[in-house]
């Protein structure tokens, strides 16, 4: 309890068991990097997605269209197994793939599955 009330009083967040330095100190030095490796990846990502979205959104169900879906799909080897069977948050590609896709549960599907299990229920009980 003293660590957390001591991250969230001071930002103190001990000593790192491997550089014997402050870890906080260590975070921030890294903080620049990452920040500019974040930034850099965003800016190229919509650099590219955007203008080729609009592009896909213009010529709509053409040729080129086909061509860039077919080509945001390259790399990507979903693995019909894992899809099938996984549960919870997971990989659905395999290992061999280029890219990776991931399920990731959200409280709207547990939303949904507890109305849905409910209502079977009430069917039920019902018929």
């Amino acid at each position: 309890m003293k660590w957390i009330s001591n991250i969230l009083l001071g930002a103190d967040f001990g000593l790192s068991f491997e550089w014997q330095q402050p870890v906080g100190d260590l975070i921030w030095e890294r903080m620049a990097l990452t920040l500019v490796l974040t930034f850099s990846a965003l800016l190229m990502t919509w650099g590219i997605a955007l203008p080729v979205g609009v592009f896909s959104a213009v010529k709509k169900y053409s040729i080129a269209d086909y061509l860039v879906t077919g080509l945001s799909f390259l790399g990507l080897d979903v693995d019909p197994e894992r899809n099938r069977t996984g549960r919870g948050d997971r990989a659905i590609t395999s290992s061999e793939s280029r890219a990776a896709a991931f399920v990731i549960r959200t409280q709207e599907e547990l939303v949904i599955a507890r109305e849905t299990l409910e209502a079977c229920k009430q069917a039920v009980a019902v018929g």
